[in-house]
């Protein structure tokens, strides 16, 4: 009997699964569809109150459990496959914010503007925590320029060209399905780094605890940005190389496969795909491809206008202006998109070819801001070199020599020669390949181009060759008596030089 209540009282309810496996319900939440998952504490809730309300008792659990195994078996016969979106929604070619306000209300964003919707395509997850954000109604003196005027009211301590990095990425930060780069906040104690990451948060992700504590595993740090759209690491002293790892797979893209409890062979799928803000007051960084990946910014001083109650009655006042000053820019972006990708423009990667679509609106010619993008990476290649203790003296000996040719062991046995302290150098030279390894984009920014060549090697132990880029020269100019080469006991390619 009660499990034919529960089925009674959620019969209305649209079931559907996402590609993940999980179960999902559309349900009525303040006169707006929204989607909770079927099984969490949300969807027990719900299904209690209703319970209650119609029969003014509560269901036992094992009578919700079998309800559940039955709602289940009817959505897998259904066949019904959904996304479900978390604040920012995609569908065929435009975007849906969703406001979670009192009204329900979403943005929908397109290439011929932006304006507010009922009822979107998409179905929107409102996790516990995520709050409401008091969102401009029309498109009308929304400009975008603005946007970059309220952080410069707000935070004068910033440059024209680190207000710049910082209003493109937020503009990015509302793209769905495109990588987007760590947003890097540097600067001492004081400076307004953590506010100023705290306010960007609140603009765009509101959400009851907006900085994450740095976690032990990380597993742990992937499960805690299922909830938040963009994450705010705050005040991190260190990023180990694992929770590089995870912070990096968290912005390209990451999914974790656990093993489900009380089962063998059974897992549950968990993928994310999120903006992170990193706030730290020094540079932490160290893996390369999170480096590579990331828009860093350094306060020297205090970026602060006037006391922190200050800048966040400025922010309320700039509040609506941000966001609609940051549709609007999306909606440009949206429309010029395709001619920036026949342009011929060196956008780098898919955050540079959105964010140079975007930059006309806020008055920035494509070029200049894709120029201010490529010198924040090679600000961030120099201190990879510096960082390194075989990188400087490794640039300057290719420079003054044009072209170096040597084996690991003699490159090593160079560097000791111009390192002062040698305990700081690589033990042996697997260790001195994975510092190449490290700083092979750095090299390559430098204008030094290294590679590995495995033609002329001597016992199986390859050159490393050093060249000045636009100085490198064949290697291995083609003959046309030469002879195929063999493949050594190692799997490597062995050429004969010898002349016929």
């Amino acid at each position: 009997m009660e499990v034919s209540n529960i089925l009674k009282i959620t019969h209305a309810f649209p079931f559907f699964r996402c590609p993940n496996g999980d179960y999902w319900a559309l349900v009525d939440v303040a006169g707006r569809f929204s989607a909770l998952r079927v099984g969490s504490n949300e969807f027990e809730d719900l299904v209690h109150d209703l319970y209650y309300a119609s029969f003014q008792d509560a269901p036992s659990p094992a009578a919700f459990r079998c309800a559940l195994g039955v709602i289940r078996a009817k959505t897998r016969a259904s066949a019904k496959v959904c996304d479900v979106a978390l604040r920012i929604g995609r569908d065929d070619g435009a975007l849906y914010y969703d406001t979670r306000d009192e009204r329900g209300r979403i943005i929908k964003v397109t290439s011929g503007g932006w304006g507010v919707i009922a009822n979107p395509p998409c179905a929107f997850w409102q996790p516990p925590g995520m709050l409401g954000v008091d969102s401009p109604h029309t498109e009308n003196g929304h400009d975008p320029d603005l946007v970059d005027a309220a952080f410069g009211v707000m935070f004068p301590g910033l440059s024209e060209k680190q207000r710049m990095l910082l209003v493109m990425w937020c503009v990015h930060s509302l793209i769905v399905g495109a990588p987007c780069p760590l947003l890097h906040l540097i600067g001492p104690p004081r400076s307004g780094i953590a506010l100023l990451a705290r306010i960007i948060k609140r603009a765009i992700d509101p959400c009851a605890g907006e900085s994450l504590l740095k976690p032990k595993e990380a597993k742990d740090l992937i499960l805690a940005t299922r909830s938040m759209r963009i994450v705010l690491l705050g005040d991190f002293s260190s990023l180990p190389q694992a929770l590089a790892d995870a912070v990096y797979g968290i912005l390209t893209g990451a999914s974790i496969r656990p093993r489900k409890l009380y089962t063998d062979d059974d897992v549950t799928i968990t993928s994310v795909q999120r903006a992170v803000i990193l706030t730290s007051h020094d540079d932490i960084v160290r893996a390369r491809g999170l480096r590579e990946f990331r828009i860093r910014i350094d306060a020297i001083e205090n970026l602060l206008a006037g006391p922190e109650m200050e800048v966040w009655r400025d922010f309320e006042n700039y509040r609506r202006t941000i966001l609609g000053g940051l549709f609007s820019a999306v909606s440009y972006g949206i429309g010029h998109l395709d001619s920036i990708r026949d342009s011929g423009l060196c956008y780098v990667n898919e955050f540079g070819l959105w964010t140079a679509a975007a930059a006309p609106a806020f008055g920035w010619d494509s070029e200049q801001w894709l120029r201010v993008y490529r010198e924040n990476m090679g600000e961030q290649m120099v201190d990879a070199l510096d960082a390194s203790v075989i990188g400087r003296p490794l640039v300057e000996m290719v420079r003054a020599r044009g072209r170096l040719s040597v084996t690991a062991s003699q490159l090593l046995e160079m560097l000791r020669t111009l390192v002062r302290d040698r305990s700081l150098l690589p033990a042996d030279h697997k260790a001195l390949g994975t510092q190449l390894n490290k700083i092979a984009s750095a090299l390559r920014n430098a204008g030094i181009v290294f590679r590995r060549d495995n033609t002329k090697a001597r016992d199986h132990k390859p050159f490393l060759v050093f060249d000045v880029d636009g100085a490198q020269e064949e290697s291995h100019p083609t003959r046309p008596n030469a002879k195929p080469p063999s493949v050594d006991d190692c799997g490597n390619l062995v050429y004969d030089d010898s002349e016929e």
